[in-house]
């Protein structure tokens, strides 16, 4: 009876080694196979990860995603936004960039985006890394970082697509798009405010700034000299000759505003106050016309009847220059204004010139 106890229980442990065993080998017939069935860089081999290294050092994981939108800020025209420290390295499942592979450049984007300081790095390295060129081959702990900039140049919005080739080692290779966007701020339209002159069928003609901060302006036609504020308030002082035509004015040295009168032959003055002082000229006639400021000092204007280009000291002197022409309207001048070597500049419409004095 003994014997057959003893005889039993070896029998049962026959049967669980051989239980053990087959176990075993089933064990490796499915791991077997599913080594040989595997695809590449399904997780026995490295798998593609990307992300941002934020401003605080925290690592963004994007881990087997094909792509990932970059989003600039809203952008104008003429300035520059920069995403920047976006990463790509590989890695085995349960790791951070723990594989090695190859990066390479299938697509480039196009203007008003740009990628910079294409650089490889080490992920304790933060965003520092070495200068590179693609294609790049990672290693188990280096990632490689990209800048995206955005340079917008015309108004609107924009969208391109850069593309890597990512390629595990002992895998195919696959690809990664870095999907960007970018937009200028939305136009806004023009506000234009009108603001009607106190007198009716004025003829509002030139206008400059005054030493105040206001706008002054000639009415040629009411025979006044207008004053807006920058709110619109509109004040108007009346011009001691009658008919006078008060064609040009500009703002001079002395704090006041200085205006031709085409018809009524003189130069006019007005302070910021409204007082008017005139000053008759040489020349009868003359049809003083457009007026500037010179780098001298004087107000510059043309005397466009008699072809002559004439200047008014802010105490009143005169002096009249006559162009050389064949006839005394010969050159017709339109047009005067200072230039930045300290000459006067002027056209002369029937001439078909423009000169300098």
């Amino acid at each position: 009876m003994t014997k057959s106890v003893i005889f039993q229980r070896r029998g049962f442990g026959r049967a669980i080694l051989l239980r053990i065993a087959l176990g075993a080998l089933l064990l490796v017939v499915i791991a077997s196979g599913r080594r040989a069935s595997a695809a590449p860089g399904d997780g026995l081999y490295g798998k593609p990860q990307s992300g941002r290294i934020t401003a605080s050092a925290f690592k963004q994981i994007i881990p087997f995603a094909s792509s990932f939108s970059v989003a600039f800020p809203t952008t104008a025209v003429g300035t520059t936004a920069t995403q920047a420290c976006f990463y790509n390295c590989f890695q085995f499942p349960g790791g951070n960039c723990n594989s090695s592979g190859t990066v390479a450049l299938v697509r480039a984007v196009s203007p008003p985006f740009r990628t910079a300081n294409l650089r490889k790095g080490t992920t304790t390295g933060g965003c520092n890394g070495t200068p590179v060129t693609l294609p790049v081959t990672l290693q188990s702990g280096e990632w490689l970082l990209t800048d995206f900039v955005f340079s917008p140049t015309s108004a609107g919005s924009f969208q391109d697509t850069v593309i890597y080739s990512v390629t595990p080692t002992g895998s195919a290779a696959d690809t990664y798009s870095w999907q960007l966007s970018g937009a200028t701020p939305a136009s806004t339209p023009p506000v234009v405010q009108k603001y009607p002159t106190l007198t009716a069928a004025a003829g509002p003609a030139s206008l400059t700034l005054g030493p105040d901060g206001n706008l002054w302006f000639a009415e040629s036609l009411a025979n006044k000299i207008g004053r807006i504020t920058p709110s619109g308030v509109i004040t108007e002082f009346p011009i001691p000759t009658a008919n006078s035509f008060s064609a040009g004015i500009a703002a001079g040295v002395d704090g006041n505003l200085w205006f031709t009168e085409a018809d009524g032959n003189k130069i006019g003055r007005i302070t910021p106050a409204g007082a008017v002082t005139e000053f008759a000229l040489h020349t009868t006639g003359a049809v003083p016309g457009p007026i500037v400021l010179g780098g001298d000092g004087a107000l510059w204007f043309a005397e466009a009847q008699y072809n002559n280009l004439a200047w008014i000291s802010p105490f009143g002197d005169l002096a009249e220059y006559h162009l050389t022409a064949t006839s005394n309207q010969a050159g017709g001048i339109l047009a005067v204004t200072a230039g930045s070597d300290q000459s006067i500049w002027f056209t002369e419409n029937n001439a078909d010139r423009k000169s300098v004095v």
